[in-house]
Parts: C-alpha cells; structure tokens; sequence
C-alpha cells in the first residue's frame, strides 16, 4: 500500500506573497509617477533631445511599458522558482518512492505476517508477503474484508475486541490470538498491536505476528513430562537411615514397636517384591536327605 502524506500549503504561501510584489509594483510605479514626476522628468530630457523632439509619450503609456518590464522580470523569477519546485517535488517523490520500495522489500522478507487496519472501516489496508502466503489471500481481495468476514465469528470477536484496545489506549500492546488457517487448523500466535498515524493524522492499526504453535506444543509436551517425573517421584518410596533388626532371626523393628520379617518390612516400604527359595547351604542343613539322594 502507498500512503502519501500532504506537504502543506506552500502553494496558498507562494501566491499570497506573489500577489503582495504584484500590488507592491503598481504602488511603486503610481509614486513614482505621481509624487516624484519621474514621467515629467524624463519627458523634460527627451524634449531636449534633437533627435526626439516630436516624440512624445502619455503617462499611461510609460506606466504600462513600467509594469511590462516589471511583470517581466517577476515571471522570469516565478519560471525559475517553479522550475525549482518542479525538481524538488521530483526529488521528495523519487525519495518517497524509494522509501517505499525498501519498506516492501524488508516486510516481504520479513518471516512474520504483518498487517495495517483502517479503523473507520476496519478493512485491511495492507498485508505483508508472509501473510499473503500463510492465510491465501491477495492484497486486493482482502483490502474490502474485515476480521469479520474473514475469521469465525467467536475469533473476529477476539481480534476486534484487542484491536479497540489498542486505539482506545493509545498504546501499544502484547497478546496472544488463536487464529485459523484455510486447511482449518488453529494456530496460536504471539501478536504486537500498535496505532500508527500519518502526517495529515489519520490512524490506522498496525500489527504483527509470529506463529508459536510448535512452541507452545514442545512447552506443553514438556509440562507433561514434568508432571509424569513428579508424579513418578512421589509414588517412589526407598528405605534410608538405621534399620533395628534381630541378630538371631533377622526380624526388623518398626516405628511402631513390632518386630516383622525381613521381607515384610521391605515389600512395605519400598516398591521390591519378593520369591521364596532355598540356598544350597540351608539346603543340606534343612533337606540332608533329598541331600544324599542326589
């Protein structure tokens, strides 16, 4: 989008100082004529020229040829001053226009969607190249839509209600907006929205975004396995400090004062389970016969 911005009223300066030179020669030239009779003056020495003496001029006739000369000179200066603005306008516009070409080419090469409202319409008077691309739609096509036309009604709330935000404050700000591509697919997108004002006043609501749904996704999956890690911790359950057990049957003492088996008090307080069998030692002393069989 170009947006031109006013240069003010030079032109309304220009004839109004014209019109005062203007009124100023023909002041200069009456008083000249009429209260330091340089007309008669110089009537006097053309009579007293052999070769003028049947000449003879009227006093309108000396103001005109005056103002001609006079005239003449004011246009050669207005020529010169116009031929001077005419390269100035050339120059401002060529540097606008270059202004405006370097303004494209960084917001099209820009990875965020960037965008520009009108808040007398909210229709949107400018997209970026990114988002173009990211939502399928042209800068002439979406120049006559409004968030309304575009979005789900649930969603174009959202966004209105942020956009009136920012034009009532005055301010800019940071939000997060959940905005549909064309496939359907929601995305989540970290948004600046900021007023912006031309020269001649006139708002307009400026915005960008970045789309953060891979973010947020890996930062949810995260949260999940911290949460799966505290839950698996606190279910964890390990035996630490000093254990009472009994020299001879190796029962273990809890802290309520019981003496229980070994394996008891271990299954109870940890996550270990246990199976029962017979060591080849307790073998020949429990089982001596099954012992001599083999």
């Amino acid at each position: 989008m170009s947006m031109k911005f006013p240069v003010g009223n030079r032109k309304t300066t220009t004839a109004f100082r014209d019109l005062v030179i203007i009124s100023a020669i023909f002041i200069l030239v009456s008083v000249l004529v009429d209260v330091f009779r340089v007309f008669a003056t110089f009537q006097e020495w053309v009579r007293e020229q052999p070769q003028w003496s049947e000449w003879r001029i009227h006093d309108y006739l000396f103001t005109l040829v005056i103002l001609a000369l006079a005239l003449g000179v004011f246009s050669l200066r207005r020529w010169i001053e116009l031929r001077r603005e005419i390269a100035d306008r050339k120059q401002a516009e060529e540097a606008l226009r270059e202004s405006e070409e370097r303004f494209t080419a960084f917001m099209n090469n820009s990875p965020v969607v960037a965008w520009l409202k009108d808040p007398a319409t909210w229709t949107y008077r400018y997209i970026n190249k990114a988002f173009a691309e990211v939502f399928d739609i042209t800068p002439e096509v979406i120049s006559k839509k409004t968030d309304f036309d575009l979005w789900p009604e649930e969603i174009a709330r959202q966004l209105r209600e942020n956009d009136l935000r920012v034009m009532s404050s005055d301010r800019t700000i940071q939000t997060s907006e959940d905005v549909p591509l064309p496939n359907g697919t929601v995305h989540h997108w970290l948004v600046f929205k900021f007023p912006l004002r031309t020269r001649s006043g006139k708002p307009f609501l400026a915005g960008t975004a970045v789309d953060i749904t891979e973010r947020r996704r890996m930062e949810e999956e995260r949260e999940k396995i911290m949460h799966d890690l505290q839950d698996a911790f606190a279910n964890v359950r390990t035996l630490s400090g000093l254990l009472p057990i009994c020299a001879s049957c190796k029962k273990i003492r809890d802290d309520k004062g019981y003496w229980n088996q070994i394996e008891g008090y271990i299954m109870t307080h940890s996550e270990a389970t246990f199976s029962h069998g017979v060591c080849p030692e307790c073998m020949k002393k429990l089982y001596p016969e099954f012992i001599k069989k083999t």
